[in-house]
């Protein structure tokens, strides 16, 4: 965390084991808004994140003996792969962690969201909204994403992905995958079946199959 600005004045910060407080310059009554700018800088630390997740190894019998192949980073930044999981809290989230997973005690907290990544030339990004080129430096390319809609939270996965989509009724279905997955498609290509009317509507009720991020309202 570099620094946080509220109503155009400095306000106190203090980030303390992933808990971000930010001291207003002055009362906030209820029902009233104020707009918090937050300049923030690094990469996140791979081991924060999923507190609600959290197990300690010792205290684990076999049946959780599957548990170590999943590894033990929340979020990976290297120079061949980037997975930013909403888990991981690396964008601020309002409110403590706990309760998340019951819509009872924690309501949603849906925003709207601008992001402008700047990645290697050839690779590609899953993330919220349609992808566009923009300008870059040498060897790399500028992709500003931008929901049509507010979202809950947001994933940010990027690599040298291959590209394919398809058009249901007006909607864009895309998948990116690792080329070395791209021959799953190719075999099963003559076993798809036709698309119908409702693959649009059905693939649209079900975000659990990926990452809720709509291209527009």
């Amino acid at each position: 965390m570099v620094s946080a600005r509220a109503r155009r004045a400095p306000s106190c910060v203090s980030q303390v084991d992933g808990l971000l407080e930010v001291g207003l310059p002055g009362g906030l009554a209820p029902g009233a808004a104020m707009t918090l700018h937050l300049t923030i800088e690094g990469i996140p630390d791979r081991r924060f994140g999923y507190l609600e997740s959290a197990r300690t190894l010792e205290d684990l019998d076999a049946s959780y003996g599957a548990l170590f192949l999943l590894g033990f980073e929340r979020s990976l930044y290297d120079r061949r792969f980037v997975a930013l999981m909403p888990g991981a809290r690396w964008l601020p989230m309002p409110g403590a962690e706990a309760g998340r997973d019951d819509p009872r005690r924690r309501p949603p907290d849906f925003f709207t969201i601008e992001l402008e990544v700047e990645v290697p030339d050839g690779w590609l990004v899953a993330g919220p909204g349609r992808q566009t080129r923009g300008p870059g430096c040498s060897g790399s390319r500028r992709l500003p994403l931008r929901a049509g809609a507010p979202l809950p939270e947001v994933a940010l996965i990027a690599s040298r992905f291959e590209r394919r989509n398809v058009e249901l009724e007006g909607v864009e279905l895309e998948v990116l995958l690792h080329p070395k997955h791209v021959r799953n498609l190719e075999v099963l290509a003559d076993a798809a079946p036709r698309s119908d009317p409702g693959s649009a509507t059905a693939c649209a009720r079900r975000p659990r199959w990926g990452s809720a991020t709509p291209t527009t309202a």
